[in-house]
């Protein structure tokens, strides 16, 4: 009796044993822990410094030139492009660039204020290495040095590169700008039926069941006046 009750307290002890925190922690560290930066690719990393896990341009960007991989592991495409017409002077689709043909692209479209000569890499993407800054957040909503406006690209009267459309103003005080027509200035903006002596094409008094009469236009308010 005494040695089945010594058995029977072994067999328990060792079932708390192998049940405790300390044999837990044990088996939880016994597996490789995931490191970016050992040049390992582990299964959440897309690569790992200098080592791609064999992926190339052509298999992330379907283009050509040099993957790289950024500190956190993950692809670099900045110099991938081009493609089977890379090289031949001509910017082709899929291309940033090609040669000398930068396709009306200049250092301020990339967001650099003080211009400068914009290249083209030899896999046909921009080289911005001769452009000079300070740099512009153009379209990110919010007014920075050297910008007139900002409407964050979502609306009209607010250019690309962040100046005022002609027959527009902008108020800044906001962010994002919020640019509205000139009424007055005879210009036809977007937004206006009318401005001045201009009224929208294929308006008229028949056309707004006003027929008969002479369509006109609200100085104050550029609004269509029906009282002619």
């Amino acid at each position: 009796m005494n040695l089945v009750k010594r058995t029977t307290l072994l067999v328990v002890a060792a079932l708390a044993l192998l049940a405790s925190p300390a044999c837990n922690l044990l088996l939880e560290t016994r597996g490789r822990p995931d490191r970016c930066g050992d040049s390992v690719v582990d299964h959440w990393e897309q690569c790992d410094g200098a080592n791609l896990n064999g992926f190339t341009c052509a298999q992330v960007d379907q283009s050509v030139g040099d993957l790289s991989c950024y500190s956190n592991c993950t692809f670099n495409v900045s110099m991938c492009g081009g493609g089977e017409n890379c090289g031949d002077g001509v910017q082709n689709a899929g291309e940033q660039c090609d040669g000398a043909d930068l396709a009306g692209a200049r250092c301020w479209d990339m967001g650099y204020l003080d211009g400068g000569e914009l290249g083209c890499h030899t896999n046909c993407t921009f080289d911005v290495s001769n452009c000079v800054g300070p740099f512009s957040f153009c379209g990110n909503g919010e007014l920075n040095d050297g910008e007139a406006c900002d409407d964050g690209e979502l609306a009209f009267g607010c250019t690309d590169d962040c100046t005022v459309e002609a027959g527009w103003e902008c108020d800044n005080t906001s962010a994002p700008s919020d640019c509205t027509p000139i009424c007055g200035d005879d210009l036809l903006a977007a937004g206006e039926t009318c401005d001045g002596t201009r009224i929208a094409e294929g308006l008229d008094c028949e056309s707004q069941g006003r027929y008969p009469g002479t369509l006109g236009c609200d100085a104050a308010t550029c609004a269509l006046d029906f009282t002619g």
